[in-house]
């Protein structure tokens, strides 16, 4: 009797060691790997080595010359007031604007103390998709920006692409309602 409980608890102990060191060696292997990746190519490298496809950064590679913003109140007296914000191209090359989602704009509305009372993008939520819009030279893209309901004031609505390295160029205008 004394030798089977023995001989049980010596199995139970084997196991629980062999599963501390399979573990363990699991674990030391994942560390190893962690900042690298596969290429697509069965290589691993450093992730600091390789290049995101989509760099949402400041867009400090894209030329932004020839493309001109614009933003005009399109229908201010009906209830759903309204700005259309246009995106032309006035160069001579083809300009492709490379989104890191679904969303293509972003506008703020400010109040006169500057406060912020709205953000278009907060409580949406947008498709995580790598998407592009290309303007041949000439060609413009309007996007009709539906204005929540505002007290009666004074306001700053500011807008800009959501677009890699254009989102530093807004283009702001001042209304009231009332």
């Amino acid at each position: 009797m004394k030798k089977t409980i023995f001989g049980i608890v010596a199995i139970v102990i084997i196991g629980i060691v062999l599963a501390f060191v399979i573990m363990n060696n699991q674990k030391s292997d994942d560390d190893n790997n962690k900042d690298q990746t596969d290429d697509g190519g069965g290589e691993l490298k450093d992730k600091d080595d390789m290049k995101d496809p989509f760099d949402p950064g400041d867009g400090d590679d894209v030329d932004t010359e020839g493309v001109e913003f614009t933003l005009v109140p399109a229908d201010m007296q009906s209830a759903e007031k309204t700005f259309n914000y246009t995106v032309k191209n006035n160069s001579e090359d083809s300009v492709v604007f490379q989104f890191g989602s679904s969303q293509k704009y972003e506008f703020i509305i400010t109040n006169e103390a500057g406060e912020e009372v709205h953000r278009y993008s907060k409580g949406r939520a947008f498709m995580q998709v790598i998407q592009e819009m290309e303007l041949k030279p000439g060609d413009e893209e309007t996007f009709e920006l539906e204005l929540p309901e505002l007290e009666k004031g004074t306001y700053t609505i500011t807008v800009f692409l959501a677009a890699k390295g254009f989102s530093e160029k807004t283009i702001s205008k001042e209304f009231t309602i009332e």
